[in-house]
């Protein structure tokens, strides 16, 4: 018995040593890259915190496209990019990087839907980004997409949902404030383990090759942070939040395209189906994963550019 606790004592030494050297590794590692992180857009102060912009194209009198990317998405400006790079002959393109995203600041700050919507408008705000906006929010924030509908609809001329998600399903699935998914994911992003796996789904064809070595150090340096850790927590209160709001009464322009809903269950394309019903909006079933906008990118455009030229005349 002595011989066997000296090998499992052995080997829970090696094992934490090797933790250490792998979490010391990544801290060393991230902090060298952050000297190569260069933001392509403009960083806007928001309460002492920097978040970023990134725009490009011009509004020729029509309205702007904000893209508000979905809950852990590391670097939003080059994960959309396929997509809106297919709009700027025609409209002016915003992407929001909220906190913990993109070039913006990791903070450990509250993350209820409140706050981001405030820091998203303080933000378009602050860079002259003003006027009507279209919203084109992929997964979660189509909370922050709804309650800025509910909150401001005078801003918003209309709604294009990227996979977006709604209230119901989350409440539906009463996700726990902490679970052990998230603690693993903590862990794995202090390891690094993520830098042998790039967890992108953006061909590098879409990207040049700098834009491809930024991407990889934003997912390096944004994996399951604190920020994007608080935002995962409030979601079922986000959810519940928006819920009680009045949206459902707001006369707007709608277009939503949905995944095949393999990755997010039966309860994902119908929540859609029902939402489409009440607001009397266009839903269009894509043969893809939650990614839309990386996998149907030209149709999207497509069919979004013939719904913004009806509704815009």
């Amino acid at each position: 018995m002595k011989g066997f606790a000296k090998i499992t004592m052995k080997i829970f030494i090696i094992t934490i040593s090797l933790i250490l050297i792998l979490v010391i590794i990544n801290a060393l590692l991230l902090k060298m890259e952050s000297k190569k992180i260069l933001p392509n857009g403009i960083l806007s102060e928001i309460n002492g915190h920097r978040l970023h912009i990134y725009a490009e194209g011009h509004a020729n009198n029509k309205p702007i496209l904000v893209f508000m990317s979905g809950g852990a998405t590391p670097a939003p400006v080059y994960d959309f990019k396929p997509l809106y790079s297919l709009f700027t002959d025609e409209y002016r393109i915003v992407v929001i990087e909220r906190f913990g995203y993109g070039y913006s600041d990791i903070v450990n700050t509250k993350r209820d839907i409140e706050m981001i919507l405030e820091e998203t408008r303080r933000a378009l705000q602050s860079v002259g980004e003003n006027g009507t906006f279209i919203l084109f929010p992929h997964s979660v924030s189509g909370l922050e997409a709804l309650y800025w509908l509910s909150k401001y609809p005078e801003e918003i001329a209309a709604i294009i949902g990227l996979d977006m998600g709604f209230p119901e399903y989350y409440i539906q699935r009463k996700t726990p404030p902490l679970n052990i998914d998230r603690i693993l994911m903590k862990f794995i992003s202090m390891l690094g383990i993520q830098r042998f796996y790039y967890p992108t789904q953006v061909s590098s064809s879409y990207l040049s090759d700098d834009e491809y070595k930024q991407a990889k150090y934003l997912t390096y340096r944004n994996f399951m942070n604190t920020s994007v850790l608080n935002e995962l927590k409030n979601i079922y209160s986000n959810a519940e939040t928006v819920q009680n709001q009045n949206y459902l009464n707001i006369t707007n322009n709608i277009l939503l395209f949905s995944s095949d809903g393999k990755e997010r269950g039966d309860f994902w394309i119908r929540s859609k189906s029902e939402f489409a019903k009440k607001m009397k909006a266009q839903l269009v079933i894509l043969d893809c994963n939650h990614y839309v906008h990386h996998f149907e990118s030209q149709k999207i455009m497509e069919k979004s550019k013939q719904f913004l030229n009806k509704i815009l005349q």
